[in-house]
């Protein structure tokens, strides 16, 4: 079945391209997504008068993704993983996993714009490619990290621990002294027993 294009589509084709797909990828995803139409005169003319806004549309989600794909290649994305004292990891690491990381740092990927060439099983930095938009493809870091249960803090975050814990201390002990104070002011002088009479 022919098929006008009106989005780029990986490994089909590019806005108002004419390609031939099996009848049910047509009806099932390609029409009823409005991805492609039906290759008729009447919609290969009114696509030609679309393809100015459409072709716009796609330049602009193109920038973004290159913006992104500009920031995966300075950042390095840090996953986190349980391993043995070896090194190997219990599992490997998916491209789901490394989509999470990217999102954690405000990039917003899905798993299927991760591309793993070798499998991740040990620690280590790993260059993964990244194919963001169907024009935008990069490259970036991924350090995979040993997750430990209990780590203890680097010299800098304990001080600036004991510093937090202490000024807790400080501003219980002071509403403590504020409640005090309140329960002093507003005391009422203890019951004798005596009812006042002489």
């Amino acid at each position: 079945m022919q098929v006008l294009l009106r989005r780029n589509v990986e490994k089909l084709g590019r806005i108002g391209d004419i390609v031939e797909v099996k009848p049910g990828y047509a009806r099932n995803y390609l029409l009823p997504q409005g991805i492609a139409v039906t290759a008729t005169e009447a919609n290969i003319k009114r696509l030609e008068r679309e393809k100015t806004i459409l072709l716009a549309h796609e330049e602009k989600k193109r920038q973004t993704w290159q913006a992104y794909a500009d920031t995966l290649k300075t950042t390095e994305l840090y996953v986190e993983m349980q391993a043995t004292e070896e090194g190997r990891l219990y599992g490997s690491v998916s491209p789901a996993i490394i989509a999470e990381a990217a999102s954690a740092e405000g990039i917003p990927l899905e798993a299927k714009m991760v591309l793993i060439d070798i499998p991740m099983r040990e620690l280590g930095t790993y260059e993964v490619r990244f194919r963001l938009h169907f024009d935008v493809e990069t490259t970036g870091k991924v350090l995979i990290v040993e997750k430990r249960e209990g780590e203890t803090l680097t010299p800098e975050a304990e001080k600036l621990t004991v510093a937090v814990g202490e000024e807790k201390e400080e501003k219980r002990e002071e509403e403590a002294q504020e409640v005090k104070e309140a329960e002093e002011k507003s005391e009422v002088p203890p019951d004798t027993g005596e009812t006042g009479k002489n």
